[in-house]
């Protein structure tokens, strides 16, 4: 799997991340931590390392989409 591949599969299907948040997972220094643990079937780890970016923004736009910030299980 791509690097790319497992940043849509984090940003889109796992936690439904508003741009501000992508944004900021974009700048983070983990990122390549988290990508790997995406790569590595480890999604419940790379969803517990993006939760602390949650916004205020993001929940709201999740709640008017629908959408829920999605801990896998």
């Amino acid at each position: 799997m791509s690097d790319s591949e497992a940043y849509r599969i984090l940003t889109r299907e796992w936690t439904n991340m508003h741009h501000t948040e992508r944004t900021a997972l974009d700048k983070l220094r983990a990122l390549p931590v988290i990508l790997k643990a995406v790569k590595d079937g480890k999604s419940v780890a790379a969803v517990t390392l993006v939760k602390p970016l949650r916004t205020e923004k993001g929940d709201a736009w999740r709640a008017k989409q629908e959408k829920i910030f999605s801990e896998l299980a």
